[in-house]
């Protein structure tokens, strides 16, 4: 016959072995759904793939982009000629714009024919009335600061020539519509210096 230590002894061994299955069951229970989170978890993508990104305000106007065919106002291509990224403010208008891709040469681009496509690359700055731009061409560079369209400073530099223009508001009570430049240019064999007034009268020209 059992004694009572007997009994205790043998309720404590079942109160072991319930604890311990409890923790393998808790353990078991825990992989369980660490390895159904992996199972569900979408793998991260190695590549994102689209032909353009947007971003818009809380009024869905479009204040930024990434992309083919991006630009901004006359400099949008939406037929995916230019690629690249711009940010604005639609308030302000003030805008930052890289593009990259291929524009028509003119009769006057030096040994280009009319029509043919350039490679480019442009970086421009705006705010307000002041802009700033640079554009890197297969056959020159060209650096450009202005203000209110009058006044600012250009630079280029190409295969066949470097220039300097420096243009600046006329002051001879022209209701501000005039302008007075300064143009220095060194081509082979020819450099020059040039000044007028915005009546066109050439005031310097050394050569």
């Amino acid at each position: 016959m059992a004694t009572l230590e007997d009994v205790e002894r043998r309720l404590q061994d079942v109160e072991t072995r319930l604890r311990r299955q409890r923790r393998l069951t808790a353990g078991l229970a825990a992989l369980a759904v660490v390895g159904l989170l992996a199972a569900l978890r979408p793998p991260e993508p190695e590549v994102l793939r689209a032909r353009r990104l947007e971003i818009v305000d809380g009024t869905e106007r479009v204040v930024g982009a990434f992309g083919l065919g991006v630009g901004y106002g006359a400099r949008t291509g939406d037929d995916g000629a230019f690629r690249g990224w711009y940010l604005v403010d639609p308030d302000t208008e003030v805008a930052a714009v890289t593009m990259v891709g291929e524009a028509g040469a003119s009769e006057q681009e030096g040994e280009a024919q009319a029509g043919e496509k350039i490679p480019f690359a442009m970086t421009s700055l705006s705010a307000g009335s002041g802009f700033a731009q640079i554009v890197a061409s297969r056959d020159d560079v060209t650096v450009e600061f202005l203000y209110d369209d009058r006044g600012g400073v250009s630079l280029h530099a190409g295969h066949d020539r470097a220039t300097v223009w420096i243009d600046a508001p006329s002051t001879d009570g022209s209701d501000g519509e005039g302008v007075d430049g300064l143009r220095l240019e060194h081509a082979p064999g020819k450099p020059s210096i040039q000044g007028w007034d915005d009546e066109g009268r050439l005031t310097i020209d050394l050569e």
